[in-house]
């Protein structure tokens, strides 16, 4: 089951995001990405993009002793994907988490002040977190939509 769909970053771009972080906190997730859509039901419309790489500008920073992280900024052509909105159907602040608190929630991130930064492009990918097994993976194959898997 598709969990979420998001811009993903490897090793090399995660130590970026890491080296520019200005206060770490206890704890950091197990990848850094950017959520675009929490369990989607838009399943085929993210299957043309997966797997394709994105330019992703680190442009404010946040920390609230609880969570830290990055607003970020990509490319206009990418908006109408980033479907990630809070309970009264506004979009959230596009980030990523990068370290956390003991017993807070990543998820409240985009609730930062986040502060103007000197702006830091990195390269991200398109891909799914999928939970199978009760076991989370990233993928950066296409999925099979909610109808598809009925069949």
């Amino acid at each position: 089951m598709v969990e979420y769909f998001g811009i993903f970053f490897n090793k090399e771009n995660s130590k970026i995001i890491s080296d520019n972080e200005k206060q770490r906190l206890e704890f950091l997730p197990n990848n850094f990405h950017c959520t675009f859509a929490f369990r989607p039901n838009e399943i085929e419309l993210f299957n043309q993009f997966v797997g394709q790489n994105v330019d992703v500008s680190l442009i404010g920073y946040g920390n609230n002793n609880e969570n830290s992280g990055f607003e970020i900024a990509f490319d206009d052509k990418f908006k109408d994907l980033f479907k990630n909105f809070d309970i009264n159907n506004t979009p959230k602040t596009p980030h990523i988490t990068t370290s956390l608190a003991n017993g807070a929630r990543a998820v409240n991130t985009c609730n930062l002040r986040f502060e103007p930064i000197n702006p830091v492009t990195i390269t991200g990918r398109f891909g799914f977190f999928v939970i199978e097994n009760n076991k989370g993976f990233i993928s950066f194959e296409k999925q099979k939509t909610i109808q598809q898997e009925k069949i």
